[in-house]
C-alpha cells in the first residue's frame, strides 16, 4: 500500500475537511479513526486498510507518524500555480481592494468553514482584478482540489503578516497624528479628548488576526 498523501499538509482543502470530519467524531473509537485517517492519507477505503496484514498497517502509521513529525520549511510565497493557472498571491496590503478586504473579514469568522473562501481573497490569477473577470467559483473549486493544507497555512502566515505590518504602519500615523493635534490645541476639553484617544489606539491588540 502506497501513501499518496505524506502528511496531512499534503491534503488538499476538499480533502482535508474529511479529515476533520474524522477528528470530531463522537462515534468513532481512537482505532477506528487511526483506521480512516490512514485510508484518507493512502486514498483508499477503509475496507482495504482493515484487509491489510497487521505489519504493513502498522508499517505505515510508522511512517505516516515519522513524517508528521518533520518540521516545516517557512517560506514567503508570491505566486502559485492552481491547476495550470498561474496565480499571485497578494503581499502588498495597500493594492487591496475594499470589497477583497470585506470579503476577507467575513470568511475570517469561521476559517475553519472557509478555508477555500479565504485564499480565494488573496489568491489571484495572473493578470485579473479580484472577482471582477474570471469565474470565483470555479477558481475556488479549483483551490479546493489543489492547495493543500499546510500550503494554506503557509500562505495565510504571510498574508496575517502582511496585513499586521499595514495595520501597525496606520497606528503609528494614526497616534502621530493625534498627538500632535494635542499639543496644538488648547481647548481643554478637545485636549482631554485627544489624551484619551490617544491612550485607546497604544492600547489597541496589535495582533488581532494571528
Amino acid at each position: 500500500m502506497e501513501i499518496k498523501y505524506r502528511t496531512i499538509n499534503d491534503l488538499p482543502l476538499g480533502k482535508y475537511s474529511e479529515v476533520t470530519k474524522i477528528s470530531d467524531s463522537k462515534e468513532l473509537s481512537e482505532g477506528e479513526k487511526d483506521i480512516a485517517l490512514i485510508a484518507v492519507l493512502c486514498d483508499t477505503s477503509e475496507e482495504e486498510i482493515y484487509s491489510l496484514p497487521l505489519s504493513e498497517v502498522q508499517l505505515l502509521r510508522t511512517r505516516l507518524i515519522l513524517e508528521a513529525t518533520k518540521p516545516i520549511e517557512q517560506r514567503q510565497i508570491s505566486k502559485v500555480v492552481i491547476e495550470g493557472t498561474e496565480c499571485e498571491v497578494t503581499r502588498n496590503v495597500q493594492d487591496i481592494t475594499y470589497a477583497q478586504f470585506v470579503d476577507f473579514q467575513t470568511y475570517w469568522q469561521d476559517i475553519d468553514k472557509n478555508r477555500i473562501q479565504i485564499l480565494s481573497t488573496f489568491i489571484i490569477p495572473k493578470g485579473k482584478k479580484y472577482n471582477t473577470d474570471y469565474n470565483m467559483s470555479e477558481f475556488q473549486e479549483k483551490i479546493g482540489r489543489s492547495v493543500t493544507i499546510g500550503q494554506f497555512n503557509q500562505l495565510l502566515y504571510f498574508f496575517l503578516d502582511a496585513l499586521q505590518q499595514s495595520i501597525e504602519v496606520s497606528r503609528q500615523s494614526l497616534l502621530a497624528t493625534l498627538m500632535t493635534m494635542k499639543t496644538m490645541t488648547r481647548n481643554k476639553k478637545e485636549k482631554e479628548a485627544l489624551k484619551k484617544a490617544v491612550e485607546e489606539v497604544r492600547q489597541m491588540p496589535l495582533y488581532g488576526y494571528r
